[in-house]
Formats: structure tokens, sequence, C-alpha cells
């Protein structure tokens, strides 16, 4: 099941989905059967990078949120999760360092879920017991770069905005200003992540 809306757009009578729209992520899905086809099915996928020891888990996060409750089937959600600790475990027997990328992040702002909680609670628990394969967890959604950290092992960024609106959900009245910006980070050989630096208008 497609929920509507969440994969493709209509415009003008056409349909556009998002392997019409985004040539790169086609290129990579085309290489690998398995991850086109999670990506047609639920808008998740997997590269693994032939080049370095990097396996990137690209998560369709928006389908956890609270506002896709009636939109996105239980199942639907369980056989992303599944998938995903089913990769981390692949990952680990190859012995590949992770990054997980998505667009809503895990975890709250102050007494809202930003995704179900029984989906979070699990996602959490695959995320710790994997936690010596992930190296990054980059999200965005909120425009505003901050940390999340659930425990000692377990931590995402929060990627900053290229946008200068941000901050609240849409249905308030106020919504803070951002600073638009984005963050390099310095990786070396052995994978680890050593320095980064922020780009942005009002940037040090």
């Amino acid at each position: 099941m497609i929920p509507d809306g969440v994969f493709s757009t209509q415009e003008g009578g056409r349909q556009f989905s998002i392997l019409e729209d985004y040539h790169i992520t086609r290129r990579v899905l085309e290489a690998d059967v398995d991850s086109k086809r999670s990506f047609i099915e639920g808008g998740y996928y997997q590269y693994i990078d032939p080049q370095s020891m990097f396996t990137f888990l690209s998560l369709n996060t928006v389908s956890f949120s609270h506002s896709k409750r009636n939109t996105v089937s239980e199942g639907d959600r369980q056989k992303q999760i599944d998938w995903f600790e089913q990769k981390l475990e692949q990952a680990r027997t190859m012995e590949r360092t992770v990054v997980i990328v998505g667009h809503i992040p895990a975890g709250r702002v102050g007494s809202h879920y930003d995704w179900e909680k029984d989906i979070l609670d699990r996602y959490l628990d695959i995320c710790t017991r994997y936690s010596d394969i992930i190296m990054l967890q980059v999200y965005g959604h909120h425009s505003k770069e901050l940390i999340r950290a659930f425990s000692p092992s377990v931590s995402l960024l929060v990627s900053g905005g290229i946008t200068p609106v941000g901050g609240r959900s849409p249905g308030d009245k106020d919504r803070d200003s951002v600073n638009p910006s984005f963050r390099y980070f310095k990786i070396e050989e052995n994978y680890e992540i050593t320095g980064s630096h922020l780009s942005g208008l009002m940037a040090a």
C-alpha cells in the first residue's frame, strides 16, 4: 500500500513519482533491486557504498509520525522497522559502518512525540543494540540544529534548515526565525568523525 501524498504528487493532471523527480536516488535504486522494491513499497532504502565501508540507511520517518497515523497502516510501519533491524544485522555481519538518515527525527518536543510511541521505543532498542556500528544519525524537519541524546550510546543530529522559517508546528501562530545553515563533517579513513564546521549566514 502506498499512502496517498507521501510518495507522489499530483500536478496539472500528471502524477510525479519520487523516482522521476530525484535522478540520483533513481540511479542508486536501480543498482539494488531490494532497495528499489522497499523504496517503491514504503519510501525507505539502503545504499552500500562500494568505495568505502559505509552503509547508508534512508528511512521514511514521515510514516512514523502522528500526522500519518490514518494514512499508513501499523503493518507498514512495523515492516519498515523489521527491515531496518535486518539491514543493521547485515551491516554488522559485513563489518560495515552505518549512517542513518531521515526527515522527522526520533524523540519529542516538550510532551509532543514526533513519532508514534511504540515505534520510537522499538527504534531506540534497536539502535542501542547496534550502537557499535552506527556512526551517525542525521534528521531534519525542525529547521534547527540540535542534538537529541537518548542514552550514552544513542543520539542523533537534527540538521539546521536552509530556510529562515522554522521552529514550531504549522498550527502555531508564530514561527521562530532560524539561521539558514548546513554542517560539514570531517571523517577520517578509519571512519571516525574528527571535526565539523557549521556554514551559515550567522555561523562563526
